[in-house]
């Protein structure tokens, strides 16, 4: 971000962005569409699911407090390419905008160096109307860290509470209120993880485990697995499986 300081609205990477042709879950549920009847019966256990995610600045510096102001987006959707018999739906798309105040740091802890805080207001919604509608708003705080070929986050949030009647009232069990993200450079290779937790006696998890590496030119192969609860708004509360591969568009690094 540091280095957007002065480039106001210039669209430029925010989380990574990747295409996944193929992805296959292992016994999916989908009892959330059952009152689709037949349709629900055609979808498959593999889809497509890609993501695109960009940010970009909105205020450069408050005063002298280097603090910055950037607007993000975030789509990430589910898309039923091999189910002919419904005819090929985006079965789930998340979208999340975000504002993110970001103060820049230079501190080290144990060697580690603190690059900055983030403290952001996030919107999160799959823009589906009841019974499959889902959506939160929380305010998250983050800090972003490296040591050599390391590079990470740690976030923690705070569900803002419905002023109106609450769609997904225990969302926070699946979906978390922690979570951390760990990458390693070797070579040409990215090797990273991403795990979300409720932080609750009850324990429930997400763990995400990326590996990109070089095809040709800027483009990147990328093979992602999932397994918990929570990969995306609709399927919050299931357990899932999934394997996918396809393209790294933009990486961590």
């Amino acid at each position: 971000m540091r280095a957007l300081q002065n480039d106001w609205f210039a669209i430029t990477p925010y989380r990574t962005n990747y295409i996944l042709p193929v992805t296959v879950r292992k016994s999916p549920d989908y009892s959330a569409y059952s009152f689709l009847g037949a349709e629900a019966q055609g979808l498959e256990n593999t889809e497509a699911k890609f993501q695109l995610s960009v940010q970009t600045l909105l205020w450069p510096e408050f005063s002298s407090s280097r603090i910055s102001l950037w607007g993000a987006f975030t789509l990430q959707s589910y898309w039923q390419a091999y189910a002919s018999d419904v005819s090929a739906p985006l079965r789930e798309s998340n979208y999340e905008p975000e504002l993110i105040a970001v103060m820049p740091m230079s501190t080290t802890v144990g060697g580690i160096r603190i690059r900055d805080l983030q403290l952001s207001l996030n919107h999160q919604s799959n823009g589906r109307t009841e019974p499959l509608s889902r959506s939160w708003n929380r305010v998250i705080g983050r800090v972003t860290f490296e040591k050599g070929n390391f590079a990470g986050y740690s976030k923690l949030w705070w569900r803002i509470p419905d002023t109106g009647e609450d769609d997904n009232p225990h969302i926070e069990r699946y979906m978390g209120q922690a979570e951390f993200g760990l990458a390693y450079r070797w070579r040409e290779h990215t090797f990273a993880g991403i795990l979300r937790n409720n932080l609750r006696a009850d324990n429930k998890s997400g763990l995400q485990l990326d590996w990109s590496f070089p095809l040709f030119s800027h483009l990147k192969g990328y093979v992602q697995a999932y397994t918990g609860y929570a990969e995306n708004l609709i399927d919050g509360d299931r357990y899932n499986n999934r394997v996918g591969v396809g393209l790294m568009l933009t990486d961590w690094f």
